[in-house]
């Protein structure tokens, strides 16, 4: 028994040798090992110093070596209808009318006016005929002044009540103005009211034209008018 024991052992011993010896033989045919020795335990030679693979170098672990096997970097090609995204169009907010250079367009829109507040409308160009619209619910403490182009500060009309139509109407114009003709409607109310703003413009031709301002008896307010020949 004990010798079974002792050949079982010896032939282990034999086919672990073979094996290493197996081993190394295929190490000499493939190249030296890596740590310039024969068998692969430690010894004092280091390491070899870790860097990148050139493009098509071949590569091994010492007992096997595999060939690289590179990607040029221009057989990548995008398909012929690709597109790269399109960037995003910028978002431009819409005029509040909160003052002469975030002026409204007198368009007929419905808005509502908060107490004490005003709008600013762009309402014709220079040369134009203007006629200007003002209707509100309630119409009363409400009120419209016109401003002719390049002159801001003091309005050069307001409107009165047309009372055939219930609104406040503004008429007017220059030939020989250039600019934008503004409008600016204010809310002398305690409460918030609803109102739409509209407009007319007809080009005036090089007539004889003149301008004057009228008077309301009965209310004091002053309208500033254009008449030109026909």
């Amino acid at each position: 028994m004990q010798t079974r024991k002792i050949f079982r052992s010896a032939t282990i011993m034999v086919l672990a040798l073979l094996l290493v010896l197996g081993m190394a033989s295929v190490v000499s045919a493939q190249g030296p090992w890596p740590w310039g020795q024969i068998f692969p335990w430690p010894t004092t030679t280091p390491w070899p110093t870790a860097r990148p693979l050139i493009v098509g170098e071949r590569f091994s672990f010492g007992f096997a070596v595999f060939p690289a096997t590179p990607v040029p970097a221009s057989s990548f090609r995008p398909p012929a209808n690709f597109a790269p995204p399109a960037a995003p169009a910028p978002v431009v907010a819409a005029p509040s009318g909160d003052s002469p250079a975030n002026a409204l367009t007198a368009d007929g829109g419905s808005r509502t006016l908060g107490p004490g507040a005003s709008a600013w409308y762009k309402v014709g160009g220079g040369g134009d005929r203007i006629e200007v619209f003002l209707d509100a619910n309630p119409l009363s403490g409400m009120s419209l002044a016109v401003f002719a182009p390049g002159n801001l500060s003091d309005p050069i009309g307001q409107g009165t009540l047309q009372k055939s139509s219930g609104r406040l109407v503004w008429a007017g114009g220059h030939w020989r103005s250039e600019g934008t003709w503004m409008a600016r409607v204010t809310n002398g109310n305690p409460m918030a009211v609803q109102y739409t703003l509209t407009t007319t413009a007809h080009a005036i031709g090089q007539k004889n034209c003149y301008s004057y301002w009228e008077t309301y008896q009965t209310t004091g307010q002053r309208v500033y008018w254009t008449e030109c020949q026909k």
